[in-house]
C-alpha cells in the first residue's frame, strides 16, 4: 500500500486494476453514447445494460484507488450516460447530473490534507443541518412571528437548496391547526369515446406507505394561487349563468365567490400540464390498450376537517361533504389546456380579441347533501357533461 505525495492519505489498491475498471467504463459508456448517435440506436433494454455496467465498473474503480485524477476521470462516465439516455428519463438524467458533480467536487476535495477535507466535509454538514432548523422556525406559534434572520437565510441562502432536496416543509403540519390533505380526481377520455375516472393518490395502486405518501405530495405543487383576475365581476355572472343552463342545474355555494375561485399560478399550471401530458401517456384503456388518451379532466380536490362539534354529533371525518374541488380544466394529450377550454386569440399589438373560455374553469364544484340525506356528486356530473364552453 503506497501513500499520496503528502503521506497523509494512505491510497489502496493496484494502480493497473483502477485505471483498467475505468477504461473499461469509458467503452462501455462511450458505446452506449455513440449509439445514439447514429440513425438506428441499440434498443432500449441493452443500452440500460451497458449504462448500468459502465457505472458499476466506474464505481469499483474510484473504491480501489480514489486518488484525484481518478476521482475527476470518472466524471466523464456519469456525463457520457446522460447524453446516452432519451428525453423522458428525467429523473435517472437528474440523478447522473448529480453524480457528476459530486465526482469532480470528490476529486477537489482529495487534492487538499486530511484535516482541511474533515473540516469541509464537517462545514456542510452543519449548513445542511442548519437549513433544516431555518425552515421549522418559518411556521411561528399562532400570533407570532417568523424571526428575522431566518427569513432572510430562507429567501437568500437555502429555498433553492432546500427546494431540490425536497426538504422544505414547514414542520406544522399537525400543530397547532392541522392543514386539510389535497388530492387530485381526474377523467380519462379514450380515443373510441370511453371514459374511466382515477384518483392521487389511489391506496389500490400504492404498494408502499412510503410510495402513498410521496404521490401524496404532487398535488400540493399545484396548491399555489395566482391573484384575482381584473374581470372577476365578468367571470362570477359566467359561472352563475352556467350553473343555471347545466344539466342538473349546478349551484354555487352560499359563500363569498371570491372564496370559490382559485386559479393556480403560472408554476403551478406548468406542474399541471405536466401531469396531464404525463396521464396521456401512463394510463392505458382498461380493456383495450390500443386505444389512444384523447382528453383528460382534472380536479383538486381538498379535503376540510371536520370541527370538533361536528365529530362530536357524530359526523364522519370521511363525509364526501367535507371535500371541496376546484376544477383545473380539460386537457389534451399533448398536455395543454383544450381550445374548447381556455383559448384566447389577440391582435398584432397584443389585445385579446376573443376570449373562448369554460365558464367552470378554477371554480369550486360542490358536492352536496340534499334533504332527503343524498349525496350529490357536482364533480362526477360535471366531468361527465359534454357542454362545449361558451366564448
Amino acid at each position: 500500500m503506497s501513500t499520496d505525495p503528502r503521506g497523509t492519505d494512505p491510497i489502496p489498491g493496484p494502480v493497473p486494476l483502477s485505471w483498467l475498471l475505468l477504461s473499461c467504463a469509458f467503452l462501455i459508456t462511450g458505446a452506449a453514447w455513440l449509439s445514439v448517435q447514429i440513425p438506428y440506436p441499440l434498443a432500449t433494454h441493452l443500452r440500460v445494460l451497458l449504462l448500468v455496467l459502465g457505472l458499476l465498473l466506474a464505481a469499483g474503480a474510484v473504491i480501489l484507488r480514489p486518488t484525484p485524477l481518478l476521482l475527476t476521470a470518472s466524471a466523464f462516465i456519469p456525463f457520457l450516460a446522460h447524453g446516452s439516455m432519451d428525453e423522458e428519463w428525467d429523473t435517472a438524467r437528474l440523478l447522473l447530473r448529480i453524480m457528476l458533480v459530486a465526482a469532480l467536487a470528490a476529486g477537489l476535495l482529495a487534492t487538499v490534507s486530511r484535516r482541511l477535507r474533515k473540516f469541509i466535509v464537517s462545514m456542510l454538514a452543519v449548513a445542511h443541518f442548519l437549513g433544516i432548523l431555518v425552515t421549522a422556525s418559518l411556521s411561528p406559534p399562532p400570533g407570532a412571528e417568523a424571526p428575522w434572520l431566518s427569513l432572510q437565510l430562507w429567501a437568500y441562502v437555502y429555498r433553492p437548496y432546500l427546494n431540490f432536496i425536497c426538504l422544505d416543509m414547514r414542520y406544522n403540519f399537525y400543530a397547532p391547526d392541522p392543514v386539510s390533505d389535497t388530492i387530485f380526481r381526474y377523467r380519462v377520455e379514450f380515443a373510441n369515446g370511453d371514459a374511466a375516472w382515477y384518483r392521487l393518490p389511489d391506496r389500490a395502486e400504492c404498494r408502499t406507505a412510503l410510495e402513498f405518501s410521496r404521490a401524496l405530495a404532487i398535488p400540493e405543487f399545484v396548491s399555489g394561487q395566482a391573484a384575482a383576475p381584473d374581470d372577476f365581476a365578468r367571470l362570477t355572472r359566467l359561472r352563475e349563468d352556467a350553473g343555471e343552463n347545466h344539466i342538473p342545474p349546478l349551484p354555487m355555494p352560499n359563500i363569498d365567490p371570491s372564496a370559490q375561485y382559485e386559479e393556480p399560478s403560472p408554476d403551478a399550471k406548468l406542474y399541471i400540464e405536466s401531469y396531464a401530458h404525463h396521464i396521456a401517456v401512463a394510463k392505458k384503456h382498461p380493456t383495450d390498450p390500443g386505444q389512444a388518451v384523447t382528453g383528460v379532466k382534472i380536479y383538486r380536490v381538498g379535503h376540510n376537517v371536520p370541527s370538533a362539534k361536528q365529530v362530536s354529533e357524530g359526523m364522519d371525518p370521511n363525509d364526501p361533504t367535507l371535500y371541496s374541488a376546484i376544477y383545473l380544466g380539460e386537457y389534451g394529450a399533448d398536455g395543454k389546456l383544450k381550445p374548447s377550454c381556455y383559448h384566447v386569440e389577440v391582435d398584432k399589438l397584443g389585445q385579446i380579441i376573443r376570449e373562448t373560455r369554460d365558464p367552470f374553469l378554477y371554480w369550486l364544484i360542490p358536492i352536496i347533501r340534499e334533504k332527503d340525506g343524498t349525496v350529490t356528486d357536482f364533480v362526477k356530473l360535471h366531468g361527465d357533461a359534454h357542454a362545449e364552453a361558451k366564448p
